[in-house]
């Protein structure tokens, strides 16, 4: 995972939040389970954090986050 999160110049905090998200989009008794219950499922206000700023992509892709992006989650 931190070998991957420096070949696509991205924090591991962010290569972990996709990992966890990919699989949770892919279990259907869950997506089941959300459809129905909807609404908030959060952990409450003030416990998600925002990226830190040094966490902002440049503006400008770098050749490994190009490679990256034909691979990505």
């Amino acid at each position: 995972m931190f070998a991957y999160a420096k070949f696509i110049g991205e924090p591991t905090e962010y290569v972990l939040n996709q990992l966890i998200a990919t699989v949770l989009a892919k279990d259907k008794d869950f997506q089941s389970w959300l459809a129905d219950n909807p609404g908030s499922h959060g952990t409450g206000a003030g416990e998600l954090r925002a990226r830190p700023a040094s966490a902002v992509r440049p503006a400008e892709p770098s050749a490994g986050e190009l490679r990256a992006r034909r691979c990505r989650f």
